[in-house]
């Protein structure tokens, strides 16, 4: 026909290199997929939401004005006392209760079917099963368009025996099949080319295979990589658009310059924005959008690389002084590794304070945080600059962190605070206090650590 000559690209044989960018294109493709889905999943859950807290509200007037005894109000008020994220997980618990308690739904049936509906529509294109069924119809009308030798005589003998009963029966509309979306056409056509591919020939480049079976594992994992994709999206409202739009500039910032040896102008700069991510209204009204966006682990980069270079830049001039013991010495470059780590640790304390979420995110750094517990305890103006403190935010007021402390955290610290009565504060005894053979400064942070830890007999 017109068409017989003209074939698509994923027809064609191609090279390694060009099916390496075929693949990228794919991927491409999948993820912007991906993205509408979840911004199907948010247009859903703006209304969605607005019905629940609707329903919420009626229900709670229902009890206020219902003559219940207080023992039985005040269960039936425990969920609008909880805080928001309890709220949601009470209310969505409809989907663990069984079809024939009615009572303990916590909304409304139209809510609940209305969920439901959503839901199984979104399933019918992400499931495997329904991969499963787009491949089984796929693969039957193959069958039908293209039947064997035997199955066309059979169809010869079967239609000459019935063609005088359908002349006196009146034909049925026969039912249509049901139309298969493009989404579906795209997920078969897709698997079918990533497996011809593999069959033809042997694959040389080995990125070129990564890339083929990254593609066919997303085809089959598209509900866990929607759920991956959810649990780092973050919706926030158009009023703070202006804020989030400051906040990722400076984040921008701070990230171009990770990967680099700082000098002391872009520390300065560095340390600028890190307050002024601190001062910005999304910084304490969304501190899940922190989390979410991994600053404090950025953050903490920084640190880990300023910390490193003190060390380096310390065992050098050791190394300098004694190879020039007798000779000239050399010029000093001003050491402002103190100030970035200051600057860094003042973010992470108020990182900590903003959520619990928070402070588990921070207690995964704790070991580190008390590898370098022992710097800057020796200047009172810092207290809340410092990573002992930054140490004792992430488990302050949390009891179930508080509990997660192991023996050899605080070992660390019963040595620390030993070591403080072996010399005094230099920078005390300089200011003209007098000299008590210690140092309370340091001693007095120990223990205040200390006051945050679970004793358990």
């Amino acid at each position: 026909g017109k068409d017989e000559h003209r074939k698509g690209l994923l027809h064609m044989k191609m090279a390694e290199g060009a099916k390496l960018q075929m693949c990228y294109l794919l991927h491409h493709l999948c993820d912007i997929q991906l993205r509408h889905r979840v911004e199907s999943i948010i247009s859903f859950s703006h209304d969605f939401v607005g019905e629940l807290q609707t329903d919420q509200l009626r229900r709670y007037i229902e009890i206020k004005q219902s003559d219940l005894p207080s023992a039985v109000a005040a269960k039936k008020t425990k969920e609008f006392r909880c805080p928001p994220r309890e709220q949601m997980n009470s209310i969505l618990s409809f989907k663990n209760l069984e079809d024939d308690d009615p009572e303990n739904m916590p909304c409304g049936e139209d809510i609940l079917n209305r969920m439901n509906e959503f839901h199984s529509e979104l399933m019918s294109y992400v499931s495997l099963h329904a991969l499963q069924e787009a491949a089984e119809a796929a693969q039957d009308v193959e069958e039908i368009e293209k039947p064997g030798a035997m199955r066309r005589v059979l169809n010869m003998i079967t239609n000459s025996t019935k063609e005088s009963t359908d002349t006196e029966k009146q034909k049925l509309p026969e039912p249509e099949p049901e139309k298969k979306t493009p989404e579906e056409v795209f997920r078969k056509v897709l698997i079918s080319t990533i497996v011809q591919w593999a069959e033809e020939l042997q694959i040389e480049t080995p990125k070129l295979v990564r890339e083929m079976f990254s593609l066919l594992v997303r085809q089959y994992d598209t509900v866990g990589e929607l759920i991956r994709a959810l649990e780092k999206t973050y919706v926030t409202n158009s009023k703070t658009r202006a804020d989030v739009a400051q906040m990722w500039v400076g984040l921008s910032q701070i990230r171009a310059l990770l990967p680099v040896q700082m000098s002391q102008e872009e520390e300065e700069l560095v340390r600028e924005r890190l307050w002024k991510l601190v001062n910005n209204h999304t910084f304490f009204q969304h501190p899940d959008l922190i989390r979410v966006l991994r600053i404090h682990e950025n953050v903490m980069a920084i640190m880990i690389n300023t910390l490193g270079r003190r060390s380096q830049a310390q065992s050098d001039a050791q190394a300098q002084a004694q190879a020039a013991e007798g000779g000239e010495a050399a010029a000093k470059e001003k050491d402002t590794s103190h100030e970035m780590v200051v600057a860094c640790c003042r973010f992470l304390c108020y990182f900590c304070r903003t959520s619990r979420q928070n402070q588990k995110a921070m207690f995964d750094h704790f070991d580190f945080l008390l590898e370098n517990s022992n710097i800057l305890l020796s200047r009172p103006s810092l207290r809340g600059s410092t990573p002992l403190d930054v140490a004792y935010s992430s488990l302050m007021e949390n009891t179930e962190l508080a509990l997660a402390l192991r023996e050899h955290y605080l070992e660390k610290i019963a040595v620390y605070l030993s070591r403080c009565g072996l010399q005094s504060n230099s920078e005390l005894v300089e200011k003209g206090y007098p000299d008590l053979g210690w140092d309370p400064v340091e001693g007095e942070r120990y223990l205040d650590f200390l006051r945050f830890c679970v004793w358990v007999n």
